[in-house]
């Protein structure tokens, strides 16, 4: 029988590394590892709030508006929203702004001649007019009609003008069966179909244009105008185009469209 006793387990190993590893866990948290170079780097806080989208304009001492649009010293070249270009306007722009200034005088026929030369020839446009619309209206009374052959395609525009006694001036263009095809909409003595934009029938077609007084009474005069750049090629008995330069100008002319005393 051996007289050798068992030794006793190693403790101080086992204690070593307990010691080891609590130390690491109480430094670890005070440790700050460099970012990754995906994280980014920490930055100031972001905060949620919308700059003006436009300037603002204050008035200075000398009357004159200061811009404050953000810029600092060294942005003066920078681009503003009154760089970017302009785009051309299809409703409204010069088809409203020629007549911003007009104003009636109490005579009809000279007035819609001043009216119709002021938005007339500066959009594009020509009188197909023989000579101006005359006549007579009056509220409840008979509406006063012309004819205008309009033509697919091609775009017009009436302009009239009511004399003194006439407070409310209504002009309308109809198709030959009866159907709308543009009106002023407005409420004063000098209409224009239409105010901003002409009216371009989308086919060839006898259109009526009707005058009436909606408000008073009294005299009037009106013209029919069109736009200048209108052409439609001529078309051969097969249906097919003709060679180019053979273009025809549509216009009334004379003969068949011509204004009959009022």
């Amino acid at each position: 029988m051996s007289s050798r006793r068992p030794c006793p387990p190693r403790l101080l190993p086992r204690a070593a590394r307990l010691c080891a590893a609590l130390i690491l866990g109480l430094v670890a948290p005070g440790c700050r590892d460099e970012p990754r170079p995906w994280e980014g780097k920490p930055g100031p806080a972001v905060v949620l709030s919308a700059a003006p989208t436009h300037p603002t304009a204050t008035i200075g001492t000398g009357g004159l508006a200061d811009v404050d649009a953000g810029q600092g010293e060294g942005d003066a070249g920078a681009r503003t929203d009154l760089d970017l270009p302009v785009l051309p306007v299809r409703v409204g722009g010069p088809w409203v702004r020629c007549y911003g200034n007009f104003r009636i005088s109490g005579d009809p026929l000279k007035d819609v001649t001043r009216l119709s030369l002021l938005c007339g020839p500066e959009n594009g446009m020509r009188r197909i007019s023989p000579k101006p619309i005359e006549g007579q209206v009056a509220e409840g009374g008979a509406i006063v009609t012309e004819k205008l052959q309009a033509v697919r395609g091609a775009c017009y525009r009436v302009f009239a003008v009511g004399g003194p006694g006439v407070l409310n001036l209504d002009v309308a263009v109809r198709s030959s069966r009866g159907a709308m095809i543009a009106s002023d909409g407005t409420e004063d003595a000098w209409p224009i179909v239409q105010p901003d934009r002409p009216f371009c029938p989308l086919e060839d077609d006898n259109a009526i244009v009707e005058i009436s007084a909606r408000r008073g009474s009294g005299r009037f005069a009106a013209e029919v105008w069109m736009l200048k750049s209108y052409k439609r090629a001529r078309q051969g008995d097969a249906g097919m185009e003709a060679e180019a330069g053979a273009d025809e100008t549509y216009e009334m002319n004379n003969e068949t469209d011509a204004y009959e005393e009022l």
